[in-house]
C-alpha cells in the first residue's frame, strides 16, 4: 500500500495539484460547491421523507432533486479524489480522512438501503429512519471534512 501512495504522490497530476497556485484553492472551491448541492438536496428530500412538509409531493421532490444529488456527489467525489491525489501521503495517515471515508462508506450504504426497498415511494417508518440517519451521517462527513485540515 505504501509503494502505491508514493508513486501517486509522485505523479504529475499530484506534484500540479499542490504545486500549481490555484490548482487546490479551486478544486477545493468545487469539491464544497459540489458537496453543497448533493447535501442541500438531499437535505430537502430527507426532511420530506421525515414529514416535515406533506404539501410537498414526494415523488416529485424526488424525481427534480435526483439530478442535482447525483451531479453534486459526481462533483465532490471527482474533485475528492483530487485533493487525495495532491496528498495522498497526509491523507492516508490523517485519522480525521480516515472517519470520514467510512462515513460515506456507511452514508452510501445506507441511500443504497433506502431506494432498493423503495424508501421514497414507502415513506414508512423505516423510510424515515434512514432519512435521519441520511442526515446525520452526512452532517458527520461534513465535519470530519473540515477536521483533516487540523489533525
Amino acid at each position: 500500500m505504501s509503494q502505491v501512495i508514493d508513486w501517486l504522490a509522485g505523479t504529475a497530476l499530484s506534484r500540479l495539484v499542490r504545486g500549481e497556485a490555484w490548482a487546490w484553492p479551486l478544486v477545493e472551491l468545487l469539491h464544497i460547491a459540489g458537496f453543497s448541492a448533493f447535501i442541500g438536496a438531499l437535505l430537502l428530500v430527507d426532511l420530506r421523507v421525515l414529514a416535515t412538509s406533506r404539501t410537498v409531493d414526494l415523488a416529485a421532490l424526488g424525481r427534480f432533486a435526483r439530478p442535482v444529488i447525483l451531479g453534486g456527489l459526481a462533483v465532490a467525489v471527482l474533485t475528492g479524489s483530487l485533493m487525495f491525489i495532491g496528498r495522498p501521503i497526509e491523507y492516508v495517515a490523517n485519522p480525521a480522512f480516515q472517519a470520514k471515508l467510512l462515513l460515506i462508506a456507511l452514508a452510501l450504504a445506507n441511500a443504497l438501503a433506502f431506494h432498493a426497498r423503495d424508501g421514497i415511494v414507502r415513506a414508512d417508518a423505516v423510510a424515515r429512519a434512514q432519512a435521519l440517519a441520511s442526515i446525520v451521517l452526512w452532517a458527520l462527513v461534513l465535519g470530519f471534512g473540515r477536521f483533516i485540515a487540523y489533525v
